[in-house]
């Protein structure tokens, strides 16, 4: 496991704590946000929204790229005819104009088109290829919330950053390019400073909105990338978050019996409270926290089981292993997307 992330580990879906530590100070700060409003709206908000955005493939990918690189000559023409403005002012003010224009009109424009850009590829994609993009929400889900973390460069479009082989315009957009020409246009260093902060905050924001919802999708764990082998059970990164979240899961399960949470009852509409049960079984157990149950029971189940094979490493594996870890990963990945359909049962049922 890795320290931080860079865009070749994100893009091999490599987990770093950094990443688990910015998912669980999203998670916390959701949580003390419904303490705080006595609302739960901002949960219900989120959790419709992030199944949008975990919709990348690589056909949206390319497809995004080049309806960016289409559009990015009228860009540039327009910043062209408006940098011949310039030459109506001194140097000195043309050049802080310039460097003024690019940090918070150009960078905040750019942005825009590539946010339009990447919903129309979505869309497209999700229509043309509904399976392979449904599909890939789990993967996605995984790069964000345990592969990336704030030391992974901003992007303009997913991708764009561990791409090589981009088009010329998606390639002026990268944060290297943009950081250099900040960095060698005119203004003074605190002006650099913001114009970097620019482009920082508002990705640092989304990253954080989108783990937050993790808050519901943590059973997505259950979910991609999953071992077929004994050896894999034992030493993949991911299976060892999985056991990780087992027991967070355990302690959250069983917190009810030892700790109040009088929050529940400050919470406005039964959805809210709703929602707050679902994450946590205060009055009663439900299916969804059943399921939660056997999905840690799997995973613990097949941690000793891999411990076992290893023990007897000299003797022939059992002609069944692959067919019981197979077994056990479906029946995880079954009772993570019936959680996630509990959830979303309430949201839209009451």
């Amino acid at each position: 496991m890795n320290d931080s992330s860079t865009p070749e580990s994100v893009a091999s879906g490599e987990i770093t704590l950094l990443a688990i530590v910015e998912t669980l100070f999203a998670i916390t700060l959701s949580l003390l946000l419904l303490n705080a409003l006595d609302t739960a709206a901002h949960i219900v908000i989120g959790a419709l929204i992030a199944p949008l955005l975990f919709l990348k493939t690589d056909a949206s990918t390319g497809r995004a790229f080049n309806m960016f690189d289409s559009c990015f000559p009228h860009l540039t023409q327009l910043a062209s005819l408006v940098d011949r403005l310039y030459q109506l002012f001194p140097d000195k003010k043309a050049a802080a104009l310039h460097a003024f224009t690019f940090s918070f009109v150009w960078l905040p424009l750019w942005s825009l088109v590539a946010a339009v850009v990447k919903v129309i590829a979505t869309t497209t994609t999700l229509i043309l290829s509904p399976r392979e993009t449904i599909l890939a929400i789990p993967a996605n889900w995984h790069r964000v919330a345990l592969a990336t973390d704030f030391r992974h460069p901003p992007e303009l479009l997913p991708g764009v950053e561990s791409t090589d082989d981009a088009p010329a315009g998606v390639q002026c957009v990268r944060y290297q390019e943009l950081h250099r020409q900040i960095t060698a246009g005119a203004g003074g260093s605190l002006f650099k400073k913001l114009s970097v902060l620019v482009i920082y905050a508002p990705t640092v924001l989304y990253r954080l909105f989108l783990k937050s919802t993790s808050l519901i999708y943590f059973p997505l764990i259950w979910v991609s990338d999953v071992p077929m082998t004994a050896k894999g059970i034992l030493t993949l990164p991911l299976e060892r978050v999985r056991r990780w979240y087992a027991v967070v899961v355990l302690l959250i399960m069983l917190s009810p019996l030892f700790i109040s949470f009088p929050v529940i009852d400050t919470l406005a509409t039964p959805r809210d409270r709703a929602i707050f049960t679902y994450v946590m079984p205060v009055d009663k157990t439900d299916w969804w926290h059943i399921t939660r149950v056997v999905a840690v029971g799997v995973t613990i189940g097949l941690y000793f089981y891999a411990r076992k094979l290893a023990e007897n490493a000299s003797e022939a594996p059992p002609d069944n292993e692959r067919r019981i870890i197979r077994g056990a990963n479906r029946l995880r990945a079954v009772c993570g997307v019936f959680t996630m359909a509990c959830f979303l049962l309430i949201v839209l049922t009451l």
